[in-house]
């Protein structure tokens, strides 16, 4: 007997599912054994929950587990496939919620390119970016590093998120404290530069006030002292005296004081500002000082000057010969060396000064640090250095058993000290030294109508004829034999020295040939009588602005040019 059944609709679409729940836990079976699966979603009474799978490569997921940055799988589609607790503790969202949502729901593209555009890159190539992640409350700064997934069926891309908040913190405070820094080395240097100012202005002024109690000492002490020794004489001469009496005794002694002290009041005159550097130059003071301290202190001093040296600025000048009164007064009181030498030249855009000695030399441990040098050394090594850096030079001192050698170097250009030729068509530049204001009035009268000559100064005796010409740089001095302080013929010798492109004219009144031949010997190359400058003055200074000789009519009859 045949048994039939019938199956309900409703049964069969049982089975149907049933087969395929067999059918796809099969499938999820077989990834697992295959690697292909690296957790499971399951939903339980608490909700859904992710169980990682463990297997051969349990260590590497450990250590993805538990490393300090973020890690995510994602697709090319920017789906999140995996993601570590650390990549979900940076977003601050249930790891369940961050698995299959997208990248585009976590990034802010105002700081990285947009998110297409990365992870089209990221397929082939490995990524380094900068961005900012979406969290509670505002933004996180991550560096993403993106790795394409190779050697497996499906594409993918390998995230790590790193964590910048720290790193943007110390970015910001390294940024502070340079930015300070800055500051206070700017407000370093704006201090040096006021000190540096300060201490020039210092210097300047002691200069100044030096040179002025040189000239008191010189031309107010000293001459009391001169008449006060020519009274004593005097009266030594004039008053009958016992030679052997007490006041005789009394007389002779203080003669002597005064003359000693006339002697010292000049030595310190010269040591506190020697005249010949504003009326010679550097050179001539140089040489006139270590004469001076030769003959004082028994050293001998040679020096290696050049003969012919364009005048330096004033500055400079007073800074070198500082270099050279120090130096020698360091070899007389500490090197015990009997010999001395000074070096001046002129090379490559700079003045170099030397001066040498055989003594028993500085200690090198005290040359070798800096910040003893100074107190080491003294206050007069100190301003040596301290002049010569306003000039932007340096002073440099080597020391041993074989002596000490100061070098001094300052930078000039090649305009300095250099008188510059006479522009074409320019008039020619002069100076009028006459004690007689109105013979210098009338002088500048008969120069002012002529638009090819300009005066350019004036001066009332042979002093201020040499610091004018210096100051001034003419083209022609004309100037009187008969003046106060110091006359003509010395005057024409000094400003031969300090400034030889300045040519001489004499204007005066003596016609005597010798005056005129050592007018000639003085460096004058024009004389002209006063009674004849109506006629021939012009005329005269036109001849000597061209480097010829010129002799009014009346002295050329009384000494032929071929005479002198």
């Amino acid at each position: 007997m045949a048994i039939s059944s019938t199956i309900t609709p409703g049964a069969a679409r049982t089975s149907e599912d049933l087969r395929a729940r067999l059918e796809e836990l099969e499938e999820t079976l077989r990834a697992i054994h295959q690697g292909e699966v690296d957790a499971l979603l399951v939903s339980t009474s608490e909700g859904d929950r992710v169980f990682t799978l463990q297997g051969a490569d349990h260590p590497y997921r450990v250590m993805v587990e538990t490393i300090n940055e973020g890690a995510a799988t994602v697709s090319t589609r920017g789906e999140i496939l995996y993601a570590n607790r650390r990549f979900a503790e940076m977003l601050a969202v249930p790891l369940e919620q961050l698995i299959g949502s997208t990248m585009e729901d976590i990034i802010e593209s105002r700081e990285c390119p947009t998110l297409d555009e990365l992870l089209e890159r990221a397929r082939t190539v490995p990524q380094k970016e900068e961005c900012l992640l979406r969290v509670l409350n505002g933004s996180l700064p991550v560096l993403l590093s993106m790795s394409p997934l190779k050697g497996l069926d499906v594409q993918a891309i390998c995230i790590i998120a790193t964590d910048l908040t720290e790193h943007r913190k110390r970015e910001a405070q390294l940024a502070d404290t340079n930015e300070r820094l800055r500051s206070e080395i700017a407000e370093r240097h704006r201090v040096e530069k006021a000190f540096r100012q300060l201490t020039g202005r210092v210097l300047n002024l002691q200069d100044e006030e030096r040179r002025r109690i040189a000239r008191d000492l010189h031309e107010s002490t000293s001459q009391s002292l001169n008449r006060l020794v020519l009274n004593l004489a005097y009266v030594q001469k004039e008053a009958q005296f016992e030679g052997t009496s007490a006041v005789a005794k009394m007389l002779a002694e203080s003669m002597e004081v005064a003359q000693q002290v006339s002697k010292e009041i000049r030595d310190l005159s010269h040591l506190l500002y020697p005249p010949a550097l504003d009326h010679m130059g550097l050179i001539p003071a140089m040489q006139a000082h270590a004469a001076r301290t030769s003959e004082v202190t028994e050293i001998e001093i040679t020096h290696d000057l050049p003969t012919e040296m364009p005048r330096l600025p004033r500055e400079t000048a007073i800074a070198l010969f500082r270099v050279v009164q120090e130096s020698l007064e360091n070899v007389r009181r500490h090197s015990g060396s009997k010999t001395a030498e000074i070096r001046l030249a002129r090379h490559h855009g700079a003045v170099l000064l030397e001066v040498k000695d055989q003594g028993a030399g500085m200690p090198p441990d005290l040359l070798a640090e800096p910040a003893a040098s100074v107190a080491g050394l003294g206050v007069g090594v100190a301003g040596m250095r301290e002049r010569l850096r306003q000039l932007g030079g340096r002073l440099e001192i080597k020391s041993g058993e074989g002596g000490t050698t100061v070098r001094a170097t300052v930078p000039v250009t090649e305009k300095e000290g250099l008188k510059t030729s006479r522009p074409a068509g320019a008039p020619l530049r002069i100076l009028i030294a006459d004690d007689a204001e109105v013979v210098r009035r009338s002088v500048r009268a008969v120069f002012e109508v002529e638009p090819d000559l300009a005066v350019v100064g004036e001066a009332a005796n042979g002093h201020e004829a040499i610091e004018r010409t210096v100051e001034l740089q003419p083209d022609i001095v004309v100037l009187d034999l008969t003046m106060p302080r110091m006359g003509g013929l010395e005057a024409s010798r000094q400003i031969r020295v300090v400034v030889p492109s300045a040519r001489i004219v004499v204007l005066s009144q003596d016609d005597s040939p010798e005056t005129v031949r050592e007018a000639r010997n003085a460096g004058a190359l024009g004389y002209i009588l006063k009674s004849d400058a109506a006629r021939e003055l012009m005329a005269g200074v036109r001849v000597v602005s061209e480097g010829k000789t010129f002799l009014s009519a009346t002295v050329a009859g009384l000494v032929p040019p071929d005479s002198l």
